[in-house]
């Protein structure tokens, strides 16, 4: 049968044709009917990929969908950055300004040294403040005197030790500033180091911290009897230079100061910014184990003799005021 297929001004072909096979199609079965026979079954036709909603359309090489009830991949929570190690923690006196200990506890710092002294007679103005400020946020709290080479050691120990006051048991050790000469010869400075950590231990019961830079302990700290003590390291340099004293003792840094010019949240100005090497579990390690009994040991107390006697021979420490 020949079907005869016109095409209408401004229409596709597409739908007439559609129209005449279904013509075809009726005529098949009229005519299979006619002769006793049933028309076949229709046969569904897939539909086209064009004809699929965009949402269903796939590139032939596209991967299977995963299985509706595959189970999601964990979730690992990273514990925040500031209760890694190493910790993080500052160092203030009252050129910082006014200082909110809970927000700064709330920015990520454990710890915090503030300057309770300096010479013979030096008070720094905000530590009373800070000092019990520090315990309320749940900072762990440190204390450091700025020490005078040409102010008599004893004289300035016992001037820390008054503003100090009791140690509770979770406080950072004492802390000694190193780093200033006032012209004082190295005999001298040294053995006035020696006596305030002595003096200070013997008082305290706890193992002083001695704070100085790379350049001042190897060119007036070079003597192996500093390495007994914690180093807290002043260094701003990415590769940083452990002194020559405490790597012959095999000793590396325990705090390190490493920015001086930190933004924290809730101190007014810009502060020094320190490290503790380790976890707050070691510090903690560090605190239970700087507890050396009156004395600090026999060791110890027989180098500070020794220092006493070096001091001796210098001569009287003038005591000019601090400047």
């Amino acid at each position: 049968m020949c079907i005869v297929r016109r095409t209408l001004p401004g229409r596709s072909r597409a739908a007439p044709a559609r129209r005449a096979g279904a013509g075809v199609c009726a005529s098949i079965a009229i005519l299979l009917l006619a002769l006793g026979c049933a028309p076949p079954a229709p046969v569904a036709s897939s539909a086209r990929a064009d004809d699929r909603p965009p949402a269903a359309r796939q590139p032939a090489d596209a991967p299977a969908a995963p299985a509706v009830d595959a189970p999601a991949p964990p979730i690992v929570d990273a514990a925040p950055a500031h209760d890694r190690a190493p910790l993080a923690g500052i160092d203030v006196s009252h050129f910082q300004g006014a200082v909110d200990w809970s927000r700064v506890a709330a920015d990520g710092v454990h710890f915090a040294f503030v300057k309770a002294s300096g010479g013979l007679d030096v008070v720094d103005p905000t530590f009373a403040a800070h000092w019990p400020a520090l315990r309320r946020a749940g900072v762990v709290r440190g204390a450091y005197h700025f020490f005078y080479p040409n102010d008599d050691a004893a004289v300035q120990a016992r001037h820390f030790l008054d503003q100090l006051g009791p140690l509770e048991d979770d406080d950072l050790p004492p802390a000694l500033d190193v780093e200033i000469t006032k012209d004082v010869d190295g005999a001298m400075l040294r053995a006035g180091v020696l006596r305030w950590l002595e003096m200070v231990e013997a008082a305290t019961g706890r193992r002083p911290i001695l704070y100085t830079s790379p350049h001042f302990a190897d060119a007036h700290l070079d003597d192996p009897r500093f390495a007994d003590y914690p180093l807290w390291l002043a260094d701003y340099n990415d590769a940083v230079a452990v002194p020559a004293a405490w790597q012959r003792a095999g000793h590396s840094w325990t705090f390190l100061q490493h920015q001086e010019d930190g933004q924290i949240d809730g101190v007014e100005k810009s502060v020094d910014l320190d490290r503790f090497a380790g976890d707050r579990a070691a510090l903690d390690a560090f605190i239970r184990a700087s507890r050396v009994g009156p004395g600090g040991g026999a060791r110890r107390a027989a180098r500070a003799r020794a220092a006493r006697g070096q001091l001796d021979q210098a001569g009287a420490v003038p005591e000019d005021r601090p400047g």
